[in-house]
């Protein structure tokens, strides 16, 4: 019935300074910190207001977790990557759903604008988080070599990118049926 498996991976939150957890995910999703990124610097939120998710938001990220965010310092561009690790026999072509988060946590008046690319294939052109309301970008990345996420700040922007969270997933096929063949089948000699 269902054609993948999502194996998680990692969920990784940038520079807060706790883990968060149940309850405050109901997915029950563990965050940790991004640690020690040289060229990156967290963006203090200033309006210390609640990050509320919009009703089709299916990801549901915390608003803990919402109300941090990195830019990078002196630069416009970001670079993030990620590789597979031998230990997780992903075998010859695994596939990865990574997801994205952004929200602005300053009511900025200039324009914070850039392009968001994976393995050099764009995933959203001249992108602007909104301000307490989080944004998911979202795609699948194939291969066992090292991928890559570029926040690239757009020439009109005169502010730089800036990213709050990710998930990465493996995608794994279940080959077998989920189901038993005999389940369902009902056998009955009588009458009601």
């Amino acid at each position: 019935m269902f054609p993948l498996l999502l194996h998680y991976l990692e969920v990784i939150l940038l520079n807060v300074l706790f883990n968060s957890r149940f309850p405050d995910d109901p997915y029950d999703r563990m965050w940790q910190r991004y640690e020690n990124v040289d060229g990156w610097t967290d963006v203090p939120n200033k309006s210390n207001g609640e990050i509320k998710n919009s009703t089709n938001d299916n990801y549901d990220a915390p608003s803990a977790v919402m109300r941090s965010a990195s830019i990078p310092v002196n630069d416009s561009r970001m670079d993030l990557s990620w590789s597979s690790d031998s230990s997780m026999n992903v075998g010859v072509d695994p596939k990865f759903f990574l997801v994205l988060y952004f929200a602005e946590l300053e009511a900025v008046q200039e324009l914070r604008q850039f392009d968001v690319s994976v393995d050099n294939n764009p995933l959203a052109s001249a992108f602007s988080p909104k301000f307490l309301l989080p944004t998911v970008l979202s795609g699948i990345v194939q291969g066992s070599n090292e991928h890559s996420i570029s926040l690239v700040a757009t020439s009109n922007s005169a502010l730089q990118p800036l990213i709050s969270a990710m998930e990465i997933y493996m995608l794994r096929p279940v080959n077998e049926s989920t189901t038993d063949s005999l389940d369902g089948i009902c056998y009955s000699s009588g009458y009601f």
